[in-house]
This record gives C-alpha cells, sequence and structure tokens, in this order.
C-alpha cells in the first residue's frame, strides 16, 4: 500500500484526504465551497460524563454548550478554529478547525492564490518539479502571487519510497521542496508514476494542487560549462547528470548571437563528439556570442536545461537574445 508522507509548516499535525464534499481529519473539518450551506458535527475531546460541562467558541464568541456541536457552515466567515473548554476550570480541551476548500463546480481550484507557469490557458500548473539526473532526486517549487504571513504549504508524497523535505522559504518569492524517490537502479524503466500534491492553507482558505509523473518526464539538466577558443567549442556534460554520459546521452543546442542578426540555433548530439573522459569539443566557424544548452537525448518531452554562461563573448557587442522563429539545423560542427 503506498505510504502517504505530509509536511507542514505549522502545528497542524499529519493531515490524509479522502474524497467528498465534506472531511473530517484530526479535528480538522474541510467544507467544499460548491457544497455550502453544509453541516458539519464538532466534538470535543472529552469523556461523556463531562459532556454536559464544556462549551464552544469562536473568536471569544459563544458557539454552543456540550460535546458535541452542530454548525451550519455558510461561507467563509463561518470557517475557523473553534475551540471546546471546560465550564468548570476554563481549561482548553481541543480544538476543531474548519477551511474551506476553493473549488468550481469542475471540481478544480477557483482562484488560486499561486502565481501560475506557464502553459495552456486550461491546464496552467500552478507548482513543477525537475530533477536534474535520474537518482530519484527531484525538487518542487511554487510561487504565491504575493507574500502573506498567513499562508503555510505542505507537500503530501502518495508513492511508495518517496520522502520530502519541508518547504523552504523562498528565494525572490519561490517556495521549494527537496524530494527523493528510492531508485534502486536509475537505468530501469519505471511503472509507478510519482504523485505529489501541493496543499495550501491560506488563513482558512484551503486549496490542493496534484502533480504526477515519471522521472524521465521531470528532467532538466544542470547548466553546461563551457568555453572557446579560436573556433574550437569545448563543454562537458553537467556535473549532476547521470553517468557514464555515453549511456545517458544529452542532445545539446548551440546559439550563436550576432550583432542585430537573429539568433542561430543548432543541435548536435554528444554521441558524435565524445572525446576522452566526458569532454565533448568541435570546431565551429562561427563569429558572435557562444552559448550552449542540454536535455535527455531519449525523451524529447523532457525540458531544456538554462543556457550557459557565454562560451565566448563577442567584444564591443551587445547580445540579443530573440528565440522568436528560429530555425533549429543539424551543427556544423566538425570532430576535433
Amino acid at each position: 500500500m503506498a505510504c502517504i508522507l505530509f509536511i507542514l509548516i505549522s502545528v497542524l499535525g499529519l493531515i490524509i484526504h479522502s474524497e467528498g464534499k465534506t472531511e473530517e481529519i484530526n479535528n480538522m473539518h474541510f467544507v467544499d465551497a460548491t457544497a455550502l450551506p453544509q453541516k458539519i458535527m464538532l466534538t470535543c475531546n472529552t469523556s461523556k460524563e463531562q459532556s454536559a460541562l464544556v462549551y464552544w467558541v469562536k473568536n471569544m464568541k459563544l458557539e454552543g454548550n456540550g460535546k458535541s456541536l452542530e454548525k451550519t457552515i455558510r461561507g467563509y466567515p463561518d470557517a475557523g478554529e473553534y475551540v471546546c473548554r471546560s465550564n468548570t476550570t476554563d481549561a482548553i480541551l481541543s480544538y476543531s478547525t474548519v477551511y474551506i476548500k476553493k473549488t468550481n463546480d469542475k471540481g478544480e481550484v477557483a482562484e488560486s492564490i499561486l502565481s501560475p507557469f506557464k502553459g495552456k490557458p486550461v491546464n496552467r500548473p500552478y507548482f513543477k518539479c525537475t530533477a536534474n539526473n535520474y537518482s530519484g532526486n527531484f525538487k518542487c517549487f511554487w510561487k504565491p502571487l504575493e507574500q502573506n504571513s498567513n499562508l503555510k504549504f505542505g507537500i503530501k508524497v502518495t508513492s511508495e519510497n518517496a520522502v520530502c523535505d519541508e518547504p523552504i522559504r523562498p528565494e525572490a518569492g519561490m517556495y521549494t521542496a527537496s524530494c527523493r524517490k528510492g531508485i534502486h537502479c536509475p537505468s530501469t524503466e519505471e511503472f509507478e508514476e510519482t504523485g505529489i500534491a501541493l496543499e495550501v492553507f491560506h488563513g482558512f482558505e484551503y486549496e490542493e494542487h496534484t502533480h504526477n509523473f515519471f522521472i524521465k518526464d521531470i528532467l532538466k539538466p544542470d547548466a553546461v560549462e563551457c568555453h572557446m577558443e579560436n573556433s574550437l567549442l569545448t563543454w562537458t556534460p553537467p556535473k549532476t547528470w547521470s553517468t557514464p554520459a555515453s549511456y545517458y546521452r544529452l542532445t545539446y543546442q548551440i546559439k550563436i548571437v550576432q550583432h542585430q542578426l537573429r539568433d542561430r540555433i543548432c543541435e548536435v548530439d554528444n554521441a558524435m563528439l565524445l572525446q576522452g573522459g566526458n569532454s565533448i569539443s568541435c570546431r565551429l566557424y562561427r563569429r558572435g556570442t557562444i552559448y550552449i544548452r542540454s536535455r535527455d537525448h531519449y525523451n524529447k518531452k523532457s525540458a531544456w536545461s538554462d543556457w550557459s554562461e557565454p562560451c565566448r563573448k563577442q567584444s564591443g557587442k551587445q547580445d540579443i537574445h530573440n528565440e522568436d522563429g528560429v530555425k533549429i539545423r543539424q551543427c556544423e560542427c566538425k570532430k576535433n
């Protein structure tokens, strides 16, 4: 049975969700926004004998008496933390928290607090995961539309042998979580997708975003290191890429940026050019600033790496990076 691991930056504890319009997990109630108004039952953590000696408050306002409290949730003002207290000592006996799930009639997240990534308007992802090799390590990242102290995030993993660390504070507004999937042999075929759910708590609003993938489909190699002297362009596969490079092949694109001219981009497969070790070189008789990037050779759905730092910069000229309408061709690259 797939294990479900959940990490949350808060004291909310472990949460496991099931399908339905209303869910109760560990004294937390999730009410679908499309199911309002909805009746729920809150239960105090006290004995049956003491049930007449407790009362409920929310925001310092009395909500009712007794071990059980029936509450009709009509909208966001009814969401929040309900506290059960002792009539005799006024001690807090338990909490019950009500969240409103932000969904529309199609079951999709409505008006997400997250910024969508680029993609088709009908299917733009709100969080992504990438891996820089086949080891099973990957990183997930997302960005809120604005920073807010009421925001809390959790990562729920629904695959065997996979775990995620706590999300870390943002760099340039981007949150990240590092994850690991146990892969005994990276060269074997994956038969089961990895399932990740990002849980977003914005005050007492709740939204969940899911992502299912094979490691091979989220590959994005790290940037290539390169240099060019005269006409000889030399580079190596990313240091973090899986080895041997002859087995985990990469396809490379070389971009040539010339002043006031459209960029030129050409492709080359490292199988043609591998030298001693992992060094790759070719003679390229083109003027301009040279950049290079890579992608898994066997899976064209995977992402290209970021462009490298300039392998050779054209002196005294301003770089122009305009890839719109660029025709990709085979590199005029001669083995050294």
